[in-house]
């Protein structure tokens, strides 16, 4: 009887080991904060197959801008060998506070990071620099760091307000010197979105053909405020010669707006983002134009950040650096309707 309960017993403990061998190697990891888009369980910075494991934080699962700088990271870790771990946000600081924690807990080497926000509580890069986790930012700077502080190896931006001045230059080479009445929509509260309105509106100043009607906002960065605030444009003015937006979102809010009033005919619009629906828009020959971030570039030059202080390197350029943005019109649509 002693043998049968001792052989019972082993063949307990067997199963259960297998049981947790199984739940360890199968089941995908995840959190509450976001998705994690690639790479295995391994809560260790060590892989199963051995490399290391990075992390990307980005802003949103549902903007495209997001999607192009995850699939560039991922790309870019899995060709060394590594494991990539992405994680959304969804525009929200709490769960991106929580995909930083989850990050952490799995020992990731290092981590790129698209804020939702500028300035992101100081704990959050404390916790990361305790821990010994190289951080880079891309498409945003933290405006409550510095350079100094050395909570983050490097920032890779976009030149948001060079795009903004892209957009207003080709306005006025179209306008042939006729005047053109212009609204913008801004987004005071994102330092990015508002850069690319100041830039717009700093240069049509420049023009004396060139009026600006208004400049407004929605409460919140919400595709169906955006296309209110562009209908109540087309109700209220009469002459709207052309119309600047933050991003390409509130760009085809626009357009959907006029096109509603039979009033897109003769009116330029411009976003920024180079989004797929605003290329495709161009292409129809609605769209004016939208001005590309190279988010993909953004998150290379990032996670090559990480990887060089990770390999004991020392960056060789400047902390904070700003990308070129281009101008996408139907005469280069050709060009980028794939990116």
């Amino acid at each position: 009887m002693k043998k049968l309960f001792a052989l019972v017993l082993a063949l307990t403990m067997v199963l259960a080991l297998v049981g947790c061998g199984n739940a360890s190697s199968n089941t995908p990891a995840s959190s509450s904060a976001g998705t994690a888009e690639s790479g295995g369980s391994a809560p260790a910075s060590e892989s199963e197959a051995g490399g290391r494991a990075f992390g990307c934080v980005v802003f949103a699962s549902t903007a495209q801008s997001s999607q192009r700088e995850a699939e560039a990271f991922t790309e870019y870790v899995e060709a060394q060998g590594d494991e990539a771990i992405v994680l959304y946000a969804e525009g929200d600081l709490q769960k991106m506070l929580d995909c930083v924690d989850d990050l952490v807990s799995r020992g990731v080497d290092g981590i790129i990071m698209q804020m939702v926000t500028s300035e992101p509580p100081i704990s959050m890069f404390e916790e990361l620099q305790a821990a010994g986790i190289p951080l880079a930012l891309m498409d945003g700077a933290a405006t409550n760091v510095t350079e100094e502080d050395g909570y983050v190896i490097s920032e890779t931006i976009s030149y948001n307000y060079g795009a903004g001045v892209q957009a207003a230059e080709d306005l006025y080479e179209r306008s042939g010197g006729e005047t053109v009445n212009v609204l913008v929509m801004e987004r005071p509260d994102s330092e990015s979105g508002q850069d690319r309105c100041d830039g717009f509106m700093d240069t049509i100043a420049k023009y004396d053909n060139l009026i600006l009607l208004e400049h407004n906002s929605t409460v919140t960065d919400n595709a169906e405020q955006e296309l209110e605030l562009a209908s109540s444009w087309v109700q209220k003015y009469d002459d709207i010669g052309a119309i600047f937006s933050f991003h390409d979102v509130g760009a085809m809010a626009c357009v959907q707006a006029l096109k509603a009033e039979g009033r897109l005919d003769g009116v330029y619009v411009y976003g920024v983002d180079g989004n797929t629906d605003a290329l495709e828009s161009i292409q129809n020959g609605e769209l004016t134009g939208s001005v590309l971030q190279q988010q993909r570039e953004m998150a290379t030059e990032a996670i090559k950040d990480v990887y060089t202080v990770v390999n004991g390197g020392t960056i060789d350029h400047e902390y904070h650096r700003e990308l070129d943005t281009v101008l996408i019109t139907e005469s280069n649509i050709g060009e980028y309707i794939d990116y």
